[in-house]
């Protein structure tokens, strides 16, 4: 006997694609202070000499921010962990 299915909530399992670039940004400069990160992060963040987050922070840290699932996928040694990690932090 197959098992019952269960109902989804409203809004579950629906997926959300976020494209941003640095290009999108119509030549904004756009800085770690954007996201609004704790002010001891933010800190640490400076003072390693990051200014700039790269395009997949650009994309990965506001969905994360707002508590959103996440795939990312880029080239090794562009940003990736710090993406997900810091606005976690």
């Amino acid at each position: 006997m197959p098992l019952p299915r269960r109902r989804r909530r409203k809004g579950e399992g629906q997926r959300h694609a976020y494209t941003l670039c640095c290009f999108c940004l119509g030549g904004l400069s756009v800085n770690f202070t954007s996201f609004h990160l704790h002010p001891h992060i933010l800190a640490g963040v400076q003072a390693l000499g990051y200014t700039r987050p790269t395009p997949i922070q650009l994309q990965a840290m506001p969905p994360v921010l707002q508590g959103r699932d996440v795939l990312g996928l880029a080239q090794t040694g562009t940003g990736k962990t710090a993406a997900f990690v810091l606005p976690i932090l």
